[in-house]
């Protein structure tokens, strides 16, 4: 008997249902106001560019991970957002 928490976006994938960027509110509040944010505003609001890449900080040391191959590459636009 193994005692722990699994996520919503977990259980979505378990049950083949769609895992949609609302999911993310109870797992990571902060990004998900973020996602949130980028689907209701222009991306040209951000007044910076947006990659599919998040900086990441463990152990003082701050890195950059791609969330699609080569994400840090990939400009976010309203065709693709």
């Amino acid at each position: 008997l193994l005692e722990c928490y699994f996520t919503r976006s977990f259980y979505k994938h378990i049950l083949s249902k769609q895992v949609k960027y609302t999911d993310m509110e109870s797992e990571d509040y902060t990004f998900y106001k973020g996602l949130e944010f980028l689907m209701e505003h222009s991306v040209k609001e951000m007044g910076y560019d947006v990659t599919f890449s998040t900086e990441v900080q463990e152990f003082g040391v701050t890195e950059v991970r791609d969330l699609i191959p080569n994400g840090r590459n990939v400009p976010v636009t309203e065709a693709n957002k």
